[in-house]
Parts: structure tokens; sequence; C-alpha cells
């Protein structure tokens, strides 16, 4: 939703850094649902890394599902990851929940989540979830949820793409050119 594959292209670019970006994304996915090679969006994602050869994963589980469950499914997409010989990067996506001290609390455990994944398997980890709270609370009058409020604004977006270029990429997007308006 609003691009942030996109508009992680477009701060590259206008760093100086030029990127190929593809995408496998499905709105309420998981990492369980990749990792089964029976289910459509697995199939999809096999499809994909069999078609071209990656540098880079960046993998996004969806909200909630039990650290086991995450873990067991992440391990078979990093054998998928290692064949295609991409390395692997997380993604640590923000809460959804309806109200601020809610949101805030579901980033934490997202963060405490995907630092404990990133430590056991020693995969690099995007603080997308820590980005929103510190957004959330030291910048209220940015709203970072979409009318639905559980998927990111546009303004959420650029955020998240910006914690990806400063966390993959070394970058710090302070400054950028690119505004993605």
């Amino acid at each position: 939703i609003n691009g942030n594959p996109i508009k992680f292209k477009g701060l590259c670019k206008a760093a100086g850094l030029d990127v190929s970006v593809d995408y496998c994304t499905f709105g309420s996915a998981y990492f369980y649902e990749y990792a089964d090679e029976n289910h459509p969006r697995g199939q999809a994602l096999r499809k994909m890394l069999g078609a071209k050869k990656y540098d880079y994963i960046v993998l996004q589980d969806g909200t909630p599902c039990p650290f086991g469950k995450r873990t067991e499914a992440l391990e078979k997409l990093l054998t998928l990851v290692e064949e295609n010989g991409a390395k692997p990067l997380l993604y640590m996506r923000y809460g959804y929940e309806p109200d601020k001290s809610k949101r805030l609390a579901a980033n934490e455990d997202m963060c405490k989540t995907f630092m404990a994944m990133g430590d056991l398997y020693d995969i690099p980890v995007c603080p997308v979830a820590n980005a929103f709270s510190d957004c959330i609370v030291k910048h209220p009058e940015i709203n970072l949820y979409a009318d639905d409020e559980s998927h990111h604004s546009k303004a959420g977006s650029y955020l998240a793409a910006g914690c990806h270029l400063y966390s993959f990429c070394k970058i710090n997007p302070v400054g950028n050119a690119y505004t993605a308006g």
C-alpha cells in the first residue's frame, strides 16, 4: 500500500544509489504462507525467486503471529533466500492497533520479536516499528496511518522507506531530495 518499495527506490536514486526493486507482496500476508510451497503466496514467491537472482530480499511478516510459528516459517524462507544467493533482511513492521497506547505497545512487541529473530539468525533488522513509535510520540501531528487505521499513510510509507535506506544502505535520509510528494 502506498508504494513503499517505490519510495525506497526514489530515495536511493536521489542519494546516488541505483537499485532495482521487485516485490512479491499481498495484504495481510504471513511468513508461514510464503513458506508453504502449496499456498498461492508461497508459489508466487518461489516463481519469483526461480526467475531472477537477487542481492537482497526483505522479509516482512504480518501481525500478530506466535514467535514459534514465525521462526519455523522464517527458517524455510531463509533456505529459499540462500538458494537464490541473496542476503536476507528483516522489516520490523509497525503495530496497527487503533489507539496510541496500544500502537506503542504493539510496536514494542514487534521490536522485541524482530530483534530476537535478527539475533537468532544473524539478520539485519530495519526498525520501522521504532521509527513509528518515535514519530507518534514526538510528532503526533504527522498521521502515519491510512483512513483504515491499520495500513500506513503516504507519510508512514515514506518513513518506512527512509528507515530501509538508513538500515540497509547506511545512507541517512535526512535532506534527501526525494520527498514522494
